[in-house]
């Protein structure tokens, strides 16, 4: 799975390059409804029973309302899922958000969720189910404004997971997604 890793930060990079001179226009509107869908790459940053750290896909969600130019506020839906051995785990995040843009015409964002995690492990056995807790992200981004309303997100998220499975009761994600915000 590190080759999943390497691919994506490889794209997210390039990507960036690649649309680097649309920064330069003029300013940033962040005004009424806004929604925002992506994916990228995760990787759990607590070992597993194994001692082994896992890499997955992340994708997410989020929508809300621009309170000002520098404040958005919503709703936020983080997942990120790992495949092996016949054995699925998905973690996430439902809860409400904040971002929080230091300029007023930059793309340069902070993030902060607050909610219910869950973890789900699918595995064809009776004790597969998904077990909730408590749970908030931490992330910054940075948004490139491609036209009047749309804007390519490069994004980076810490989630932190309060989830009792198998006695283990905390988890770490760390997030690099690429998507895909409207105005």
């Amino acid at each position: 799975m590190r080759w999943m890793g390497r691919l994506t930060g490889s794209a997210i990079l390039t990507l960036a390059l690649a649309v680097a001179p649309l920064a330069a226009q003029d300013g940033h509107r962040h005004e009424g409804l806004w929604g925002s869908l992506g994916a990228g790459v995760g990787f759990n940053l607590t070992e597993n029973s194994e001692g082994e750290r896992l890499t997955g896909l992340t994708v997410f969600g989020r929508g809300g309302y621009a309170l000002a130019q520098k404040w958005l506020v919503g709703a936020d839906l983080i997942g990120w899922h790992h495949s092996e051995s016949d054995v699925d785990l998905t973690r996430g995040l439902v809860g409400g958000t904040v971002l929080f843009y230091p300029s007023m015409n930059g793309g340069f964002y902070f993030k902060g969720s607050i909610g219910g995690a869950f973890s789900r492990v699918s595995a064809g056995v009776a004790s597969d189910g998904t077990t909730w807790g408590f749970g908030s992200t931490l992330g910054l981004g940075y948004d490139v404004r491609l036209g009047s309303s749309v804007y390519l997100t490069l994004g980076a998220d810490w989630l932190f997971q309060d989830v009792s499975i198998n006695t283990k009761s905390d988890n770490q994600l760390g997030m690099l997604t690429l998507g895909l915000t409207f105005f």
